[in-house]
């Protein structure tokens, strides 16, 4: 949740540095970003990212759903948590079957 949208946030910054910032994260694997899912958003983290980028997003997360359209009033985009990213390069990974709710990001997985 909210350490996807600081490391989200973190490549935003790393992307405005130019050339300096570019390659220096390995992987981006994000679980239930509260950020919107225009590719723009996603754009910069493709760029700073040397490996994969990995959006996980449970389509039936109603607590991210709530609290992120509360906190961001003026949000008309859909919200990465809750569906693909469509962003060249940007891997999008449905987990509804994993993650029951909100909470369950923190519980360990059975693969």
């Amino acid at each position: 949740g909210l350490g996807a949208r600081v490391a989200l946030s973190c490549a935003h910054a790393l992307d405005r540095a130019g050339d300096a910032g570019l390659g220096l994260i390995e992987d981006m694997v994000l679980l239930g970003a509260p950020v919107e899912t225009r590719s723009d958003a996603w754009a910069a983290a493709r760029r700073v990212s040397a490996g994969a980028v990995v959006s996980c997003y449970c389509a039936n997360d109603w607590v991210l759903a709530l609290l992120y359209r509360a906190n961001s009033p003026g949000a008309i985009a859909g919200v990465g948590g809750l569906h693909p990213i469509p962003c060249p390069g940007v891997r999008s990974v449905d987990v509804s079957d994993l993650v029951r709710a909100h909470t369950a990001y923190s519980e360990p997985a059975t693969l």
